[in-house]
């Protein structure tokens, strides 16, 4: 069905654009990507690093056709989201048969079809987001080592990828499973992950002054305030 859907979508006429890599202020330039990528991403403070880096690789490695090579990657990950959340929910204990009429629409969906072809670090969250998922719920049914050591991998690697996510969100989620598992096991798992969430943290203090890992939060807030309001009311508040 996700073969299906994808070759009728293409059919169609839908298309990763890569032209958001040229202009996207979130993005480092293309040239610098390719030519300076590792000293770009230390000095990038706007945003995490990880989607830059993935976006980096891509025109490193295809310089001529990354726009392919990036359409071929927001499907493959389109693929390893639709298998996710099929084990996800055999994890939850859904019946093979819901379990698999649910993931079929999701894989169909619009909303899915548009994301994977939208070169924006939504789609690469949802599916660390369900790999993170299956991780956790299989750390906290067999008090599996491997599995919380992967689930705090991809944690950080959340963080890394979207500033929405922050250290105290994981801090939050360290606590919440020390209180339900030996603290030992846990901190076991988390030590290395956190140390370098940490050291983004830390980087991005002493070369910028910033404690997140984004320089961008009072830009943010003011386009959905300021930048939203009336230009005679704008003045009237200045004044």
């Amino acid at each position: 069905v996700f073969a299906a859907s994808r070759i009728a979508a293409y059919a169609a006429g839908i298309r990763l654009d890569p032209d958001p890599l040229t202009w996207y202020w979130q993005y480092v330039e293309p040239a610098l990507l390719k030519e300076r990528l590792l000293e770009s991403l230390f000095y990038l403070h706007s945003q995490p690093p990880l989607f830059n880096l993935f976006l980096g690789l891509t025109v490193k490695a295809f310089p001529a056709s990354y726009g392919t090579a990036l359409q071929v990657g927001f499907i493959a990950m389109g693929l390893v989201s639709t298998l996710a959340f099929y084990v996800l929910l055999t994890q939850l204990g859904l019946p093979r048969v819901a379990r698999t009429v649910i993931t079929v629409l999701l894989c169909v969906s619009p909303a899915v079809l548009l994301y994977e072809n939208w070169l924006f670090y939504e789609y690469p969250t949802l599916m660390v987001l369900l790999l993170a998922s299956i991780a956790l719920h299989r750390f906290l049914a067999r008090d599996s080592v491997a599995a919380g050591t992967a689930f705090f991998v991809l944690a950080a690697a959340l963080i890394y990828l979207r500033s929405m996510f922050q250290f105290v969100w994981l801090l939050a989620v360290v606590v919440a499973l020390i209180v339900a598992k030996p603290r030992r096991l846990v901190l076991s798992c988390a030590n290395i992950p956190l140390g370098f969430v940490l050291f983004l943290y830390a980087k991005n203090f002493a070369l910028f002054g910033t404690t997140a890992t984004s320089s961008w939060l009072g830009m943010n807030v003011a386009r959905v305030t300021v930048s939203q309001l009336e230009p005679d009311e704008r003045r009237e508040l200045v004044e």
